[in-house]
């Protein structure tokens, strides 16, 4: 699918717009230039006065040691992070800036904390691998980098080895302590199960199958013959009894731990009261050290007692009797549970039952906690073993170390780029710098420059636009003295000359008289219709040579072409008959548009015009086309508010169809423009005047253009290149409005 026309001059207008940025954009070159210099000169003081910095590494691998279990290996995150976390300690590196004598600022100002902020900073350690860590400083010079980061080095690997030391040392001491806590734990409990074996001697040969042996068939047998729990208890107790004494090896002689126990207690016995006899030898019966050797002495008394009966409980005479005496408790059972079972009633249990089935939890209850103690008795002694085998490892050198890989080594150059890369990108920098200060004037830039910056404004045609190129010489500025000639000629008579009335004398049958002799008196009854008369003055030789008149002196130039252009556009818009020539400020051409614009309306006799300046505060006409006014505008315009019908003067300067009414150099006259304009245009109308152009102030000087518009029939608004900014002429239009403001004569500037 083809682009559309519309489409072509969307793309067409974009591009426009581009370009026009682009222009507008290299007008801005000074300050854009001057941001590349202050860029570059910022660069070259970055380059001279930035700090250097320098970075040195080392590289350390963790070692691992023996390993006893396959939990003792660390995991390797875990570890680079705890050294890192001893790297970074307050203390390590407060020691290190005392001995580097590192920050020296701070140091001696007080602020050791900020200046260990300061160094965590600037170190870096890193995880390269699972046990391979880099550990990196950056420093001022050099030099400084390489030995902090060897100083480093040897502190985390100090540091390292004295904490395994203390852990080493500290297991160590711990396990002993814990071990003596358990041994004496363990001696407790085994003297509790030892004095339960004393009292029931019976369970010293007790298997568990046994007993669950017998509880299966106590539950297997038929509910009806279903023997009660104070039977299964009790008959329990009596083969337990039974095996203590008939099976075989088993009373070849004492029992040996029995025999140990009582041995011990012996021997703490007489330790207890030798301890007693040093007391008494050294301290009085009343001394507190006395008095608890004594209670040591009966406690270990008590002991002794409690072995010898435990072992002399194991003779087969006394096993002999429990087990008759079990015997009878059994019978009596039976007969209480064949009495209670006629009645449905629940079954009683009897004391022997009761204590039988204490006794057997109390002697579970004792092997177990025996078994836990010794269970964790031979922890202590494995966990004793292997921290004993890392102090000797540790001591040899074998066990879990830091070592270096990579010493620290001395940087070559300093951090970042060098210096040519630093040049370059400043230079960069100061060229994006400089554009963009260039692009923001002009985006800010009001100036204008061509015919479409125009557009920003009210949407106003541009009926006259004339290049900077085909600009004559001096610019579109017309000021006083600009005229060539040493003196101003005062206009004066030519006689015999007639006006346009073909009458000489004071009156025709037209509105324009002819010329009549300077002071003479017209009588206003001879002035046909009763209409105003105008005296038109001729100048003998017309003194001027200004190349600006170009509808005179280079009436072939393209400037001239384009007023004869304006001529025809206006023609268009309704062929106004009084038009105003105003600029939004001074000196953007609006008596060059007034003027030239004037002499193509009234080429080759084509119309009678009028130029009629009002520009009070800078007149120029009479300068320019070289002729002192016989009276001022300004007084011709304040006398008719009170004579309307006295005659107006006016000088044809050079064109025959153009006559001036210019205000006298150094005139102070300042009408009331809204009634005296209304005025004289009727006058002027009335006199035969095809055209009238009125050279007015400027819009933002003063209200008069705001008095003068309602006067005339359309306004042009002269606007110069490189000289008008858009906000003004924006101001402008907003002080007069946009009704008659036919549009905009663009002049280069």
């Amino acid at each position: 699918m083809e682009p559309t026309p519309s489409a072509h001059a969307s793309w067409n207008d974009e591009l426009q717009a581009i370009f026009r940025l682009a222009r507008r954009t290299l007008r801005k070159w000074r300050p854009g230039l001057a941001a590349v210099v202050v860029g570059m000169l910022a660069t070259g003081a970055v380059i001279q006065w930035w700090p250097k910095r320098w970075r040195s590494e080392a590289v350390v691998y963790y070692r691992e040691g023996l390993q006893w279990t396959t939990t003792d290996a660390p995991n390797a995150r875990r570890m680079g992070q705890r050294f890192k976390d001893m790297l970074l300690a307050r203390t390590l590196l407060t020691k290190l800036i005392q001995e580097s004598g590192l920050y020296p600022r701070l140091v001696k100002a007080g602020r050791m904390g900020e200046a260990v902020e300061e160094m965590r900073l600037a170190i870096g350690f890193r995880i390269d691998q699972s046990d391979v860590y880099a550990i990196s400083y950056t420093g001022d010079s050099a030099g400084e980098a390489q030995k902090v980061v060897a100083r480093l080095t040897d502190l985390l690997i100090a540091e390292n080895a004295r904490l395994r030391s203390e852990q080493t040392q500290g297991a160590g001491t711990f396990l002993d302590a814990e071990k003596k806590r358990t041994e004496g734990d363990l001696a407790t409990r085994e003297a509790a199960l030892l004095r339960f074996m004393a009292r029931h001697p019976e369970f010293s040969a007790e298997q568990g199958q046994a007993a669950g042996a017998m509880r299966g068939r106590a539950r297997a047998a038929p509910e009806g013959d279903r023997e009660s729990d104070a039977v299964v208890a009790l008959r329990r107790e009596e083969e337990r009894l039974r095996r203590q004494i008939t099976t075989p090896g088993q009373r070849t002689g004492p029992d040996p731990a029995l025999v140990a126990a009582k041995d011990d207690a012996e021997a703490k016995l007489r330790a207890a009261q030798r301890d007693l006899n040093e007391k008494r030898a050294a301290y009085t019966e009343q001394h507190p050290d006395v008095r608890a050797a004594e209670a040591n002495v009966r406690g270990a008394l008590d002991a002794y007692r409690r072995a010898a009966d435990a072992l002399q409980a194991t003779e087969p005479q006394v096993l002999s009797g429990r087990l008759q005496q079990v015997q009878e408790e059994l019978a009596t059972a039976r007969r209480l549970q064949a009495a209670q079972r006629p009645q449905q009633a629940v079954p009683r249990t009897p004391e022997a039952a009761q204590r039988v089935v204490s006794d057997e939890a109390e002697w579970a209850r004792l092997n177990r906690e025996v078994a836990e103690a010794r269970e964790r008795l031979q922890q202590l002694d494995n966990r004793q073993f292997v921290a004993s085998m890392t102090a000797s490892m540790a001591a040899s050198g074998q066990s879990s170390q830091i070592v270096v890989i990579d010493p620290a080594f001395l940087p070559a150059q300093p951090l970042g780029p060098s210096r040519g890369v630093k040049a370059l990108i400043g230079l960069l920098a100061a060229l994006v710098a400089g554009v963009a200060v260039a692009l923001l004037f002009a985006l800010y830039d009001d100036v204008v420059y061509e015919a479409p910056d125009l557009e920003r404004l009210p949407s106003l045609p541009v009926l006259l636009e004339i290049g900077r190129a085909a600009m004559p010489a001096g610019g579109p500025v017309l000021a006083a003295g600009n005229g060539g000639g040493a003196r101003a000629p005062v206009a004066g008579l030519l006689p015999g000359e007639k006006g346009r009335g073909g009458k000489e004398g004071g009156g025709g049958s037209t509105a324009l008289a002819r010329i009549a002799a300077p002071g003479a008196a017209i009588a206003p009854e001879a002035m046909p219709g009763g209409a105003a008369f105008v005296r038109v003055h001729r100048v003998p030789t017309l003194r001027t040579s200004d190349p600006r008149l170009v509808m005179l002196n280079s009436p072939e130039s393209p400037a001239a072409a384009a007023f004869r252009v304006l001529r025809h556009r206006l023609r268009e818009r309704g062929d106004p008959r009084t038009i105003l020539v105003t600029s939004a400020r001074g000196s953007e051409g609006k008596s060059f548009c007034a003027v030239n614009l004037a002499m193509a309306l009234g080429e080759a006799d084509r119309a009678r015009v009028l130029l009629l300046e009002t520009n009070f505060r800078a007149p120029v006409l009479a300068s320019v086309f070289g002729f002192q006014p016989l009276v001022c505008a300004g007084e011709q315009l304040e006398s008719h508010r009170f004579k309307p019908r006295e005659p107006w003067e006016a000088v044809e300067t050079g064109v025959p169809s153009l006559h001036t009414v210019a205000i006298s150099p150094g005139s102070t006259a300042k009408p009331t423009l809204d009634r005296a304009l209304n005025l004289a245009v009727a006058a002027f109308r009335m006199s035969g005047y095809d055209y009238i152009i009125v050279d007015s102030p400027e819009v933002l000087q003063s209200a008069d253009v705001n008095l003068m518009q309602e006067s005339v029939d359309l306004v042009l608004l002269s606007v110069r290149t490189r000289v008008s900014r858009t906000r003004a002429i924006r101001a402008a239009l907003g002080q007069i409005g946009t009704a008659k403001v036919a549009g905009f004569a663009l002049l280069g500037g």
